[in-house]
């Protein structure tokens, strides 16, 4: 319960600075990392952070169109917009009409109410996990930006240095690392392996000290989305509940099988945690 709490004072703190809310402020609240919060926000809520905000400006905005005197554009830069027309794109998408027709009176506007987060219990079959401290390794591989709607592995399949990083590394990526999302949902992604050498110059590495780690494990059916079912639970149903602190570095994906011709897949979810006090003195 007190992630819940946690996530409902944000909301109440976001609320209140809709237009200038703090990340650094929401991570104190939230007693993790700012990725943390926004990596979890989407599971729990169904939406990422940032269209969240973005609903609550535009029922703000639609507000004060019908209901104060301010121009059209002194509303636009108060919600984030950086023109009239930026803003009438938003408003326009998001109320199937332009601003200036939400002033005129008469008009349909679509409300997005503020989130409440309350205990829902969705699915009681257990999610089994592993507790792992792993010693200190390195990963190379092709580190890009990749858009929510994106694929990174069919980026990499189709970059003119896979077969250079393929020779490299002597076999096929099979670690996918995961740096943290924007408020957008866009992922800092890479595709990589272990790797020993320091003979990297072209591509990107990343080096992980001693940690300990929870593994989670994903295996079933590709078509039945059994990948993205299991990380929704760890981030919207485990990570709230967990007594573990969540590192802000990177999570790792590792991709044991993954056929697509056979419908199966077996991935591996490691997160990077600490799980008591000796371990934070340690750092």
């Amino acid at each position: 319960m007190h992630w819940i709490n946690r996530m409902n004072r944000t909301l109440e703190y976001v609320e209140s600075h809709i237009c200038d809310f703090d990340p650094n402020v929401i991570s104190r609240i939230m007693a993790c990392p700012y990725s943390v919060f926004l990596r979890t926000f989407a599971p729990i809520t169904g939406i990422s952070f940032s269209e969240y905000v973005r609903r609550r400006r535009l029922s703000c905005a639609a507000h004060e169109l019908c209901n104060s005197p301010e121009r059209i554009i002194d509303i636009a830069l108060k919600y984030g917009y950086a023109s009239a027309d930026a803003f009438s794109a938003a408003f326009k998408k998001k109320h199937g009409i332009s601003p200036s027709k939400a002033r005129n009176g008469s008009a349909e506007l679509s409300f997005y109410p503020k989130i409440v987060i309350s205990l829902n219990i969705s699915d009681i079959s257990a999610l089994k996990y592993t507790v792992k401290k792993l010693p200190a390794f390195s990963a190379l591989g092709l580190k890009m930006k990749v858009k929510k709607d994106e694929n990174a592995w069919a980026i990499l399949d189709s970059h003119p240095v896979e077969p250079l990083l393929t020779q490299t590394l002597g076999r096929k990526c099979d670690l996918g690392i995961c740096f943290g999302y924007d408020a957008d949902g866009n992922n800092d992604y890479m595709c990589a392996a272990k790797f020993s050498s320091n003979n990297y110059d072209d591509f990107n590495i990343y080096h992980f000290p001693e940690l300990t780690w929870l593994v989670f494990t994903a295996e079933g059916t590709v078509s039945e989305d059994v990948f993205q079912k299991t990380e929704d639970r760890i981030y919207g149903e485990f990570i709230p509940q967990c007594a573990y602190n969540v590192l802000d570095l990177p999570v790792v994906q590792k991709f044991i099988d993954w056929n697509t011709d056979t419908d199966h897949c077996h991935v591996e979810f490691m997160v990077p945690v600490q799980s008591d006090l000796s371990e934070q003195k340690e750092r």
